[in-house]
């Protein structure tokens, strides 16, 4: 975590790659990629899992800590679930322009229908829209600026983050590695 007066500052959100050579990558493998805000809660931010050892990678808005666990267990149905419920709350609880809040909760709420008819292809793309909406708000609409003194909230990042996991675990419900 970057020093609060060190100056850092970006816009909208990051990717992040982690990489380990003490791991061994297997196609449908148990590794994801969590953070969490200093000394907070963890959650799942895992955006791929590729080859390369084992590299997962993730999206975010804000800088936090990062682990990569083996969930031996997942449970993709519940988490995409938690992530849905989570998307809302944020658009809900987050200062934003009425369009721009009335926009990303049509998306979200087209996207969370077709996942539960478990179109998850459809479900998927339409996370694209969202997140093309989320693109074409950010600023002056919908907040999207990190600071290293942590007095602004960078939503559009975190909803990127949010729907690049939901992608992946849907993925994984479609059967894609």
């Amino acid at each position: 975590m970057p020093p609060a007066n060190c100056g850092l500052t970006f816009q909208d959100h990051y990717d992040v790659t982690f990489e380990t050579e003490d791991l061994v990558y297997t196609p449908d493998g148990p590794y994801r990629l969590m953070k969490a805000p200093l000394g907070g809660l963890f959650h799942y931010v895992t955006g791929s899992v590729t080859q390369g050892s084992v590299r997962s990678r993730g999206r975010t808005g804000a800088f936090s800590e990062f682990v990569i666990i083996a969930d031996t267990a997942p449970t993709y149905s519940n988490d995409c679930e938690d992530v849905y419920t989570t998307l809302q709350q944020r658009i809900d609880a987050s200062s934003m322009s009425p369009t721009a809040r009335q926009a990303l909760t049509v998306d979200l709420a087209i996207s969370h229908a077709a996942y539960g008819a478990r179109n998850y292809p459809d479900a998927i793309a339409r996370l694209a829209i969202f997140d093309q909406h989320c693109v074409e708000y950010a600023g002056a609409s919908l907040p999207n600026v990190w600071r290293s003194q942590r007095d602004l909230d960078n939503v559009e990042g975190d909803l990127v983050g949010n729907t690049d996991s939901l992608r992946f675990m849907m993925g994984r419900l479609s059967g894609q590695p």
